[in-house]
């Protein structure tokens, strides 16, 4: 679900640098949709991206994200513009980026441990990349 939206969206230094290592399963990453109180429900999604200067901060958190702790690239939807579905982002965050925490590992009801929550708080780009696109975009942080 990340290495097409990736491939799509992003640009040529973001094709370049993470789709050969998800592409050959060298490194993994975690499509970050679900928030506790919203759900799947993109349009209710309340995580935030601000821009400041050429790069943005995210805050807010994540529920049920699979591989959530372990992936080494987290694709976040967040809201980068008013309410409703033409305000969403999205914004590639490498896993070691300061900010970036997760919660515990949930029990799901076929007995196995796999993903967790995920939280966002002031998160600095580790290397700023100019936004993409916006409504749907795809920025790195």
């Amino acid at each position: 679900m990340c290495a097409w939206m990736i491939d799509s969206f992003g640009n040529e230094e973001q094709r370049h640098k993470f789709c050969p290592p998800l592409c050959t399963m060298e490194k993994f990453a975690s499509y970050c949709l679900t928030e506790p109180g919203s759900g799947s429900d993109a349009a209710s999604l309340l995580t935030s991206a601000k821009k400041q200067g050429d790069h943005y901060i995210l805050n807010g958190s994540k529920a049920f994200i699979s591989g959530a702790g372990e992936s080494d690239i987290y694709v976040v939807m967040c809201r980068t513009g008013g309410p409703g579905p033409k305000g969403i982002s999205c914004i590639v965050v490498e896993k070691g980026t300061p900010g970036l925490s997760f919660g515990k590992k949930e029990k799901k009801v076929s007995g196995c441990w796999t993903g967790n929550n995920s939280g966002y708080e002031t998160l600095p780009p580790a290397s700023p990349t100019p936004a993409l696109f916006q409504k749907t975009g795809l920025h790195t942080c």
